[in-house]
């Protein structure tokens, strides 16, 4: 029987360069990565690009253990489909669109389905070490 405690803690980036000095902390320890971005805005596939490259390429992440809310910050409905990202990198994480009037389930249902994910590679990396 396995007996093990979860510890969750978000830390949130900001995407201005000049807090860099402190990513090395927020990162530490991360098993996961929940990309957020204004999907109205025009650009924004180049920054969680970068995200991606300063980020997740030193954790050294699965691509399930990352999750993208390509959210609409207009208060409408979304009709729209998915956005694809042209990048293979970042076509092989999971995007959900999100409005928080009218997708709140969405978020819950994802968010808790990417700390599943997150937690079944840890015990699977456990068990490999073990």
């Amino acid at each position: 029987m396995l007996n093990f405690g979860i510890y969750q803690e978000i830390k949130i980036f900001s995407s201005w360069i000049r807090y860099d000095f402190g990513w090395p902390a927020a990162m530490k320890d991360a098993h996961g990565i929940l990309f957020l971005y204004d999907s109205t805005l025009k650009g924004q596939e180049k920054e969680i690009e970068f995200w991606y490259e300063k980020i997740c390429t030193p954790l050294n992440l699965r691509d399930t253990q990352m999750l993208i809310f390509a959210h609409n910050s207009t208060g409408h409905q979304i009709s729209q489909p998915k956005p694809r990202f042209a990048t293979r990198i970042l076509s092989r994480i999971a995007v959900e669109t999100t409005s928080i009037e009218f997708e709140a389930e969405t978020i819950t249902k994802e968010f808790t389905s990417l700390c599943s994910r997150i937690v079944n590679s840890l015990l699977e990396t456990k068990y490999q070490d073990e």
